[in-house]
């Protein structure tokens, strides 16, 4: 899931209804995400989430509080020299705790196009779209 990054309330909400709703926790929080993850997941299922890095340990904690164990953490950076904007994240029902953190996903070179990885996770394959 890629949900809104926002609190209700926090930072510059806009006029826009539908652009509101799509940028900050309106009609749930994140922790009733998380919670309708557990319900509806069966043993061992994966739910995976791209939040913002800011709120990692908000969103690691109430992962654990409905019943989620975190497994696996990446960090992205748009570049290799930038603070992580984003993170992914796979957490896993009713598993025992234990987290691999693996190697930061870079999107951008030095030369200020797609990384090799993100080219190939964005479908490019050879061409660059930047």
């Amino acid at each position: 899931m890629n949900p809104p990054y926002k609190q209700a309330g926090s930072g510059e909400e806009s006029p826009d209804e539908a652009r509101r709703a799509a940028r900050h926790e309106q009609g749930c929080t994140y922790a009733d995400i998380a919670g309708a993850a557990f319900r509806i997941l069966k043993p061992a299922g994966s739910f995976y989430i791209c939040h913002r890095a800011e709120r990692l340990p908000e969103i690691v904690a109430a992962t654990e509080r409905a019943g989620l164990y975190v497994k696996r953490l990446r960090m992205v950076h748009t570049r290799a020299d930038s603070p992580s904007k984003l993170f992914l994240m796979e957490a896993r029902k009713g598993v025992n705790p234990g987290m691999t953190a693996e190697p930061p996903l870079i999107l951008y070179g030095a030369d200020e196009k797609y990384s090799a990885e993100a080219s190939e996770i964005y479908g490019f394959y050879g061409e660059n779209k930047r």
